[in-house]
């Protein structure tokens, strides 16, 4: 039996055999399909030829041929040839020829190459086929990319040197998709994909697109002390919504330029104002009313409709102000910070604390000034002194103090849920008092 190298990862021989009946013969050989039927398609044909004792050849013939998938993963089949005269035959050898296992084109694997500064930019999708038959010699690619920012126009080559070719003006939630086609040799197994890897261009999109027509007003757009620490604005506009100048909006863009980390909510209060600053149109509300989970760096869109009244495309100003603002982290990025009396310095120690805050999902606001929030926070310390006895006091639940006394090595609980869990150092804790250090005396 000779299978030919490439053919050993994909068949099997579990059988072959000889038979005589003393005027004709006939072989046979069982052969299992061993690799995936979904990943190869697999063809093959046979041939036999009988040789004599001494290696003359007394016949040959051609066996049975094996066409695309006709042979399942696992499956196994017995393939005949009859010779009519096979006197003198008393050796064999059976070929499995022009064998041929082509990659499915679903089993390509890809090799993505997208330029760092477009990885969280743009979303990309890609699919191998083959134009025509698996093998054809030719196959075609197709890539498809998503723009998921709210803030950039992104351009970028697309498996070429240039840049026209690729993804052009790509705005905010657009999708494009290119398609290539080209010559693939039958043994290809990977593709490539290759995104603004020889140039790129973004730049900042604008509030206002072709679809909504700018109404010409002054705007200005008002901040908090304590938003300007997280968020700065991008851009604004006054503008019709529809082409048919039904509906009217104010758009901000806001940047986070504060850590991950913070959680932010806000709203904003609009008016819009005619020549003699009279309010035309009432109050219109924008923002994020929850707490929103925005990346640093990251822009986003926010809007409002305004009351459409006579006159609205001769306003002379809008103003949009923040009414509230709420920034949180999450307990697991605040610090513990224990307040120690002095006397205790470098004889009692905090080994193990913790705070919580279910009913907010474990969030901490960041300002007081915005109302009280209850938080569980506790501690446990540790008399860590070879002689002295320390008697220390600290909060023993919502109103309660406890006195405890430690010996060295030992140590206590305490825990505290009173009060505001607002932390603008990003820290908690509570006090722990000194009610006596005594040193203890071993004679």
């Amino acid at each position: 039996m000779a299978l030919p190298e490439e053919a050993e990862a994909h068949l099997d021989v579990l059988s072959h055999d000889l038979d005589s009946d003393g005027s004709g013969c006939e072989f046979y050989a069982e052969l299992e399909r061993i690799s995936s039927d979904d990943e190869y398609h697999v063809s093959f044909d046979t041939e036999v030829t009988l040789y004599s004792d001494d290696g003359e050849t007394i016949a040959e013939k051609s066996g049975p041929s094996v066409s695309r998938d006709d042979l399942g993963e696992g499956k196994s089949r017995v393939y005949t040839v009859s010779f009519d005269d096979c006197e003198g035959a008393d050796q064999y050898t059976f070929e499995v020829v022009n064998f041929s296992a082509i990659r499915s084109a679903d089993a390509m694997e890809a090799d993505v190459d997208i330029h760092s500064e477009l990885e969280e930019k743009l979303e990309i999708d890609h699919e191998f086929s083959w134009v025509g038959e698996p093998g054809s010699g030719q196959c075609r690619l197709t890539i498809g990319a998503t723009n998921v920012t709210d803030e950039y126009v992104i351009s970028a080559t697309v498996n070429s040197d240039y840049l026209e070719r690729g993804l052009t003006n790509l705005g905010p939630g657009e999708s494009d998709e290119k398609e290539i086609e080209g010559s693939c040799t039958e043994d290809v197994e990977s593709y490539l994909v290759q995104i603004g890897t020889e140039d790129y261009e973004f730049e900042e999109a604008e509030v206002v697109n072709d679809h909504n027509e700018e109404i010409d007003a002054e705007g200005e757009v008002i901040l908090s002390e304590e938003a300007e620490e997280h968020l700065e604005v991008r851009d604004h506009a006054f503008v019709w919504r529809d082409e048919d100048r039904t509906e009217v909006e104010v758009r901000v863009e806001l940047e986070k330029t504060s850590a991950d980390k913070y959680q932010l909510s806000f709203r904003f209060d609009t008016h819009v104002d005619d020549d003699d600053g009279e309010n035309i149109t009432g109050s219109g509300r924008l923002g994020a009313s929850e707490r929103e989970q925005l990346d640093e760096g990251e822009s986003r869109v926010y809007s409002t409709g305004v009351d459409l009244v006579e006159g609205i495309e001769d306003a002379a100003e809008y103003t949009v102000e923040m009414a509230r603002f709420h920034a949180s982290v999450h307990v697991d990025d605040l610090e513990p910070d224990f307040d120690l009396d002095s006397e205790l310095d470098e004889k009692l120690e905090v080994t193990d604390s913790s705070i919580s805050a279910e009913e907010s999902g474990d969030y901490i606001p960041l300002y007081n000034r915005y109302g009280r929030q209850s938080c569980s926070r506790s501690a446990t310390v540790e008399n860590i002194t070879e002689d002295y006895r320390l008697t220390v006091r600290g909060p023993d639940g919502e109103r309660h103090n406890k006195t405890i006394e430690l010996d060295p090595g030992e140590t206590a609980d305490f825990w505290f849920s009173r009060g505001s869990c607002a932390s603008d150092d990003l820290t908690y804790g509570f006090n722990i008092h000194s009610e006596g250090v005594e040193e203890i005396d071993d004679s």
